[in-house]
């Protein structure tokens, strides 16, 4: 995967059109600072598809949160997972590694 995003990198082309800058706002990097602090990328490495519902059902009950946690799709078999609880997220990195139906949990 890191070779095929290098050969994308190194093909892109940017226009003068397309180089504006945009400067976000320092409360705007705050925010996003705050609410990507409590995430994770999960990564299932596993051949068979996943189904979502199932997934969040189980992670609930393995990782056992004290608070919520949100659970979304990225793409097949990559899942951003938002905590409530930075304690939760701590707690779900100390006890790696995970598996999930014999497959390998990658964070």
């Amino acid at each position: 995967m890191a070779e095929e995003l290098e050969s994308l990198w190194q093909k892109l082309k940017v226009t003068d059109e397309e180089e504006v800058s945009i400067s976000l706002g320092g409360e705007c990097t705050r925010t996003v600072n705050e609410r990507g602090r409590n995430c994770l990328f999960m990564k299932v490495l596993s051949r068979k598809g996943i189904m979502l519902e199932v997934l969040r059902k189980n992670i609930r009950m393995l990782w056992k949160p004290n608070k919520s946690l949100q659970l979304s799709v990225i793409e097949e078999e990559l899942f951003l997972v938002e905590f409530d609880d930075e304690c939760d997220k701590r707690r779900v990195m100390d006890m790696r590694p995970w598996y999930y139906e014999k497959q390998l949990v990658l964070l």
